[in-house]
């Protein structure tokens, strides 16, 4: 009962603490200043075409409630520490037809969990630079500019080369200790030792350094290192030394036996879940260039996240090993990027009907038919048509129009910008030829091998190797009166389904083939 209890009582405190704490304010104690930030949010989406332990399934309601509280003690500008905890209720609400236990369907289900315990030592504060130590669990981002995708230095594995996301969580939660520094507000540079919490084999420690600058407010570059469990927790775990786990069978001859015959002694070598990450990504903001021609005021027409292109490219697995992992670029996820522009007469217009043909299936047309003696039936031509994707995109192109002018009057007149802070578009192609999944390697009872996963139900090796190269989600933002924040997401990306039941946890991303995607749509009150 306590337990079911603890989701209610963290909305409560965080909604007494938002009415009491606004976001900056800080209190005294006695021997430093506490102030407290967080969030309460709701999430509801669809999965509109998925697949869920290899089988093809459709319409997969989610809703949950998220509520997170953290706490910051700062002493005297030289230490800060960080606690934070985070609860969850949440549903998975499956079809009846198509559920497995049900217990799935039934609900709601809970999770709690730290966000963050950290300390902060703030070593170096000058004006040309600073320097500080953080230790601790606690959120690490590099990237600012992906939304959903990208981020792979601490979301993908090396050896299989997997990778997650989660939606409106374009991060990572790591143990670690981070050495960061700035100089001249434009070099930056974090050398992280992490521990692995996440992913089996447990504890391994890896090291990073990810480094990047900005010029003239117009380019910035950065790139990565990862050692990723270099020093293992335990060896045997990390690679182990399993019959189904040998790279390759070294013979060498050490002698005769009585009757003359060769005597070989033979030595495994195994693969390991040990490799090394290469990080590289850019970022270009068209703004930069407007002062430069004489614009130095453009927020009337441009948001500060507008005009971006950006992208983030990674190898998973610098080395080869064995026949499994020969392919260099077929462990590399390629990222591309865009900020569109949220001007009412350039979003809504242009967003909408892309949106509506994307989403918008293509026509079966069917042609004449042929009689087939061997089967004793008809077999009819088929071919697609675009018309429906075209009537549809043209229609919410007339809605996005007057949406733009109806937006356009709002902000005019009554001073209320309707518009969103931020629409971005980020695109993805990763061609590994298997399954995005850590069943096998994460299989403890089979020695948790570094290999891929086998695909099975209604999914062939094949499906993988043409259908899930490519992916893409749409992600937008818009924040009211500083604490209100709306949230919304289309995609195709590496989300994995939630569930209740450890027998029927799906360890594979859902979406697999060309037309499986979903939308999520987040409300949400920041303090």
């Amino acid at each position: 009962m306590k337990t079911l209890l603890l989701p209610y009582i963290a909305v409560i405190v965080i909604v007494m603490g938002s009415n009491v704490f606004a976001e900056g304010d800080t209190i005294g104690t006695a021997h430093g200043k506490l102030q407290f930030s967080g969030f309460v949010s709701s999430v509801a989406g669809k999965f509109v075409r998925y697949k869920f332990m290899y089988v093809d399934r459709k319409q997969l309601n989610v809703l949950n409630t998220i509520t997170n509280l953290n706490m910051h003690i700062k002493f005297r500008d030289k230490l800060t520490i960080n606690l934070g905890v985070e609860t969850m209720v949440w549903y998975n609400q499956f079809d009846y037809a198509q559920s497995m236990l049900a217990v799935e369907r039934m609900g709601p289900f809970y999770n709690i969990c730290i966000d963050r315990a950290d300390g902060v030592f703030h070593l170096i504060n000058k004006e040309r630079g600073w320097l500080e130590l953080g230790i601790g669990l606690f959120p690490y981002k590099y990237n600012p500019d992906a939304t959903n995708l990208g981020e792979y230095l601490f979301r993908t594995g090396t050896y299989p080369g997997w990778i997650v996301t989660t939606f409106d969580w374009p991060l990572a939660r790591i143990s670690a200790l981070c050495l960061r520094g700035t100089l001249w507000k434009t070099v930056k540079n974090d050398l992280l030792i992490s521990r692995d919490v996440a992913m089996w084999p447990f504890n391994d420690i890896s090291l990073t350094d990810i480094a990047s600058f900005s010029i003239a407010n117009i380019l910035e570059i950065g790139g990565g290192i990862q050692f990723a469990r270099i020093l293992p927790a335990n060896r045997k775990l990390t690679t182990p030394e399993k019959p189904n786990n040998i790279l390759k069978t070294d013979s060498t001859l050490v002698g005769l036996d009585s009757l003359g015959n060769p005597v070989y002694k033979t030595k495994n070598t195994y693969y390991t879940h040990t490799g090394t990450k290469l990080m590289a990504r850019v970022c270009i903001d068209s703004k930069g260039i407007l002062p430069l021609i004489g614009i130095s005021d453009y927020s009337s027409f441009m948001k500060k996240d507008d005009g971006k292109i950006f992208g983030e490219m990674a190898i998973l697995g610098l080395k080869d090993q064995g026949e499994v992992y020969d392919t260099l670029y077929q462990r590399m996820p390629v990222m591309f990027g865009m900020n569109w522009f949220t001007h009412p007469f350039i979003s809504y217009p242009v967003v909408l009907p892309a949106i509506a043909y994307g989403i918008t299936k293509r026509d079966i047309v069917v042609g004449s038919g042929k009689f087939d003696t061997l089967s004793g039936t008809t077999v009819y031509d088929t071919t697609y048509s675009h018309e429906s994707k075209i009537k549809n995109a043209l229609i919410w192109g007339g809605v996005g129009i007057a949406s733009g002018v109806v937006s356009w009057a709002v902000n005019r007149f009554f001073r209320f910008d309707c518009t969103p802070d931020l629409i971005s578009f980020q695109l993805e192609y990763y061609g590994s030829p298997y399954p995005n999944s850590f069943l096998k390697s994460q299989n403890i009872q089979q020695g948790a091998p570094p290999l891929p996963s086998e695909p099975y139900g209604d999914y062939t090796l094949e499906d993988f190797i043409t259908q899930d190269n490519w992916k893409w989600s749409l992600y937008f933002s818009k924040t009211i009166a500083g604490h209100f924040r709306m949230i919304g997401l289309l995609g195709r990306d590496h989300t994995r389904l939630v569930s209740n039941n450890l027998t029927n946890t799906d360890y594979d991303e859902a979406m697999t083939k060309r037309s499986q995607w979903y939308w999520m749509g987040k409300l949400a009150f920041n303090f």
